[in-house]
């Protein structure tokens, strides 16, 4: 266990990723940290890599921040502007390295009439090493109609990662009116006359 404890930092964080000079730094760590101890002594004595040291670990030398569709979720499911506000969830994955600094998430809502408002900020979590997650207090206040929610990891690119095209996620949402309104179509849309809908949308969160 305490051999690990050290050997772990070395290869993930300190990015050494040839075993036997992994295994070698772990040693010297060890000494370094814990001096002549007999039980430390015999564990750096006894513990040999059976195999080849220039062995090459394939491990990712940069972090990898992700979210994916399934990671931004709101509570309530049925939002209503009758609620005031909703609690918007944004769940972060790391595939790679452990960042050595905080990390930024940002919460936007586009609204086709409001237009496009951040909500509460830009929030910080510490370093992520496998996942995190926080949430977000968004007013539904004027958003009635639909809404895209978009979510962003290290949203000014602060952190070197292996893919900086996976750190954002959109999903489309629902918000109910407290008045009959129509749902669809928008107000001077074009749409074809054939099959076309009317969805009208009352407070009791009822569609027509």
């Amino acid at each position: 266990y305490i051999y690990l404890r050290n050997l772990f930092p070395i290869v993930l964080q300190d990015t050494v990723h040839t075993l036997g000079d992994a295994i070698t730094l772990t040693k010297l760590a060890l000494w370094k940290t814990f001096g002549s101890i007999p039980h430390i002594r015999d564990l750096i004595l006894q513990y040999n890599l059976l195999g080849d040291p220039a062995l090459t670990l394939a491990i990712p030398d940069k972090p990898d921040l992700n979210i994916q569709p399934s990671d931004v979720s709101t509570d309530p499911l049925i939002l209503n502007e009758a609620d005031s506000v909703a609690t918007v969830n944004v769940q972060v994955h790391n595939f790679g390295l452990v960042p050595k600094d905080s990390v930024q998430i940002s919460l936007y809502a586009d609204h086709q009439v409001s237009g496009r408002t951040q909500i509460e900020g830009i929030k910080t979590v510490p370093p992520i090493a496998f996942v995190d997650s926080l949430a977000f207090i968004w007013p539904l206040r004027n958003m009635s109609g639909e809404v895209q929610l978009e979510a962003a990891v290290d949203p000014n690119n602060l952190i070197p990662e292996v893919d900086e095209t996976n750190n954002e996620q959109k999903i489309k949402v629902s918000v109910l009116s407290n008045l009959i309104r129509i749902e669809s179509p928008q107000q001077q849309a074009m749409i074809a006359a054939k099959g076309a809908v009317l969805k009208i949308q009352n407070p009791q969160q009822k569609e027509w």
